[in-house]
C-alpha cells in the first residue's frame, strides 16, 4: 500500500498525461493530484476508482503494481532457468548417445569376443545418456510445476500470448537440438532424438494449459 503514490505516477506517465490533464478529468487540482503522487496524501476509494478508469486498469493494479512486477520478474527468472536446465540436459543426453555410437561402435549380429569390452562401454555410456534424459524429463516436469505455482500466485499473470510464445520458443530450441543431433549421429534418426527432448515438453504443455484455464477463469471472475 505504501507504493500507491509511485504506482499513480508511473501509470499517468505511461499514459502520457500531465497532472493537470488527469486532475481536470476527475475534478481535482494539479496540486491535489501531486500530493497523491508524492505520497503526502492517500486517495480515497472514489478517487482510486476514477483514476483506474482513466489509466484503464483495475484498482488492484494501483495498489499492488510494484509487488506484481517483482512477482513477474521472479516467475520469468524461474521459467528461464528451468528451460535452460532442460535444454542443456537434452543436449548432454544426445551427445552421450552419439559418443557411445562413435567411440564404441557395435555392428549388428553376434558380438565377437574382442568386441565384448567395446560393447560394455557402449552400454554403459548409453545408460548414462538414458539417466540424463530421465533427469531432464523430471527437471522439466518439476520446474514447470514450480513455475505454474508461482505464476498463479502473482496477482496479474503474464498474458496467454506471452506464455504460449515462451513455450513455443523452448519447443523450437528443443527441436533444433534434436535435428542437429540426428544429423551427426551415425545410426539414430530424428525420431529417436525427438523422444530424448521435445516429447518431454508434453508435460509442460499440459501444465501450461492448466495455467491458462485457471488464469482465464480468474480474469472472468474479476470482470
Amino acid at each position: 500500500m505504501s507504493s500507491i503514490h509511485t504506482n499513480l505516477k508511473e501509470l499517468r506517465t505511461e499514459k502520457g498525461l500531465t497532472q493537470e490533464e488527469v486532475g481536470n478529468r476527475i475534478g481535482l487540482t494539479r496540486q491535489a493530484l501531486s500530493a497523491y503522487e508524492s505520497g503526502k496524501r492517500q486517495p480515497g476509494i472514489d478517487i482510486l476508482v476514477k483514476l483506474a478508469e482513466i489509466y484503464e486498469v483495475d484498482i488492484e493494479t494501483i495498489l499492488y503494481r510494484q509487488q506484481r512486477h517483482c512477482g513477474k520478474r521472479r516467475v520469468k527468472r524461474i521459467a528461464i532457468v528451468v528451460a535452460a536446465i532442460f535444454l542443456s540436459l537434452q543436449l548432454l543426453a544426445g551427445v552421450l548417445f552419439t559418443l557411445s555410437a562413435v567411440l564404441y561402435p557395435i555392428k549388428e549380429g553376434p558380438v565377437p569376443h574382442n568386441q565384448v569390452e567395446t560393447l560394455a562401454k557402449h552400454i554403459e555410456m548409453s545408460k548414462q545418456a538414458e539417466s540424463v534424459e530421465a533427469f531432464a524429463a523430471f527437471s522439466l516436469a518439476l520446474g514447470s510445476m514450480i513455475v505454474l505455482i508461482f505464476d498463479l500466485s502473482v496477482r496479474v499473470s503474464f498474458s496467454w500470448k506471452q506464455k504460449l510464445a515462451f513455450f513455443l520458443t523452448i519447443l523450437a530450441a528443443s527441436l533444433i537440438i534434436a535435428i542437429v543431433l540426428s544429423m551427426v549421429h551415425p545410426v539414430y534418426g530424428i525420431i529417436t532424438f525427438i523422444t530424448i527432448g521435445p516429447i518431454h515438453l508434453i508435460s509442460a504443455a499440459v501444465l501450461l494449459l492448466v495455467d491458462l484455464i485457471i488464469s482465464a477463469l480468474r480474469q472472468k471472475q474479476r470482470v
